[in-house]
Order: structure tokens, then sequence, then C-alpha cells
């Protein structure tokens, strides 16, 4: 990150800021230390790269949805949910945190 990083729109999550590099190419979420979203991301991410059926589901649905919402990148953020709660739900199962079934979907707030 450059010092001309800039600070994306206010995050919906409490005490997270995105930083976005100058090119708009580099996104930086920051958390505070006893956050619990950066446990969530790096399972995903180790689901990710242990899974690569899940890995490539996501990869087609990030495509599909950015080519669907490239001038709606709120739309492209919360389009990813589905797929992401689908994966995940496999992760905390794998993980012995709760059952294989996703739950019902949380209402989640637009920016």
């Amino acid at each position: 990150m450059s010092s001309s990083a800039s600070t994306a729109p206010p995050s919906r999550l409490p005490r997270h800021r995105l930083l976005v590099g100058p090119a708009q190419d580099v996104n930086l979420h920051v958390w505070p230390q006893d956050a619990p979203e950066p446990i969530r991301h790096r399972l995903f991410r180790d689901w990710l790269r242990a899974h690569p059926a899940d890995r490539d589901r996501y990869a087609t649905a990030k495509r599909r949805l950015a080519r669907d919402t490239a001038d709606r990148a709120s739309d492209y953020s919360l389009a990813k949910n589905d797929v992401i709660d689908q994966i995940l739900a496999r992760a905390f199962a794998a993980a012995g945190a709760v059952t294989a079934e996703p739950v019902a979907p949380v209402p989640r707030r637009t920016p």
C-alpha cells in the first residue's frame, strides 16, 4: 500500500476497514485483533486450497458475477454470498463446528 491508498466506503461490519490501493488492484482488509472474521476468512481460504471442486465453483461464480454486475460493485459483493455460504457450511461442518446443512441466509444490508 502506498501513501496514496484510499479508504473504501464504510464497511457494514463493525471495526472493519477496507483500504484500496491507488490502482484499485489491492484490497486490504483490516480487523481488530479480537475479531472473528479473520478466522472465517482463513477457514474459507484454506478450504479452497484443499478442495479444488469448491475452488472452481467459487471462481466460476465470481467470473459470472463480475460479468453480470460489472457496473454494480455492491451487487457483485452481495451476489457472492450464496456460494460463499454454501462453501463455508461444508468447511465448518468438516471442522466439526456445525452441520453440513446451510442455515437460512442472514439478511445482509447493502452498503
